[in-house]
């Protein structure tokens, strides 16, 4: 939970029109929704609050990020940085991250390679979010029976964005991350 405010500016977020614009934006498939809502709201903490409230019903943030294909690159920068905002004031918590990358079963198109949701991390510029973005595409992807191996694209770009020693981790334990890996599958 955030700490209270100290600043002159109100901070608090309006539940039920912040609800609304949440449902508008899954509705409509359109990320513009909530980039027109931080637009108009400018204060860090009522956006960490709006960000904590979108995390808080798991795979429909992942499902709401992911719906950036008719943002500007100005707007998809705002909705990044904002969201890398919440994550580093703690609004937006590791687990979140994590519960908020829908599966196949959970609201997610088949087929769907996630890859606006990876933009999304990248554009946080938070290593530990985007680490944990990339770990759960790929736990998605590898699961048994499952329908979701496109995934590990977006996991690859992502993963680019990491530092080169967390980089180094991951395609220690991952090898489908590295390039020769996705020559190989192409291939296949």
């Amino acid at each position: 939970m955030l700490p209270p405010v100290t600043h002159t500016r109100d901070p608090r977020l309006d539940i039920s029109q912040a609800r609304q614009v949440l449902k508008d934006a899954l509705r409509t498939q359109d990320a513009r929704e909530i980039v027109r809502w931080l637009e108009e709201h400018s204060h860090e903490l009522t956006r960490s609050r709006f960000f904590e409230l979108m995390f808080s019903f798991g795979p429909l943030a992942g499902t709401l990020l992911n719906a950036v294909g008719r943002l500007l690159p100005t707007e998809r920068r705002l909705l990044g940085e904002a969201l890398g905002r919440a994550f580093a004031l703690g609004a937006v918590r590791p687990a979140d991250v994590r519960r908020s990358v829908p599966e196949h079963w959970s609201g997610a198109a088949p087929g769907d390679p996630h890859l606006g949701l990876a933009e999304v991390m990248i554009l946080t510029g938070r290593p530990a979010m985007i680490h944990v973005y990339v770990e759960r595409e790929l736990e998605i992807a590898r699961k048994p029976h499952g329908q979701d191996r496109q995934r590990i694209a977006a996991a690859r770009l992502a993963f680019v964005a990491l530092p080169a020693d967390v980089r180094a981790d991951l395609a220690a334990r991952h090898p489908e991350l590295s390039s020769s890996s996705a020559d190989v599958e192409a291939a296949a």
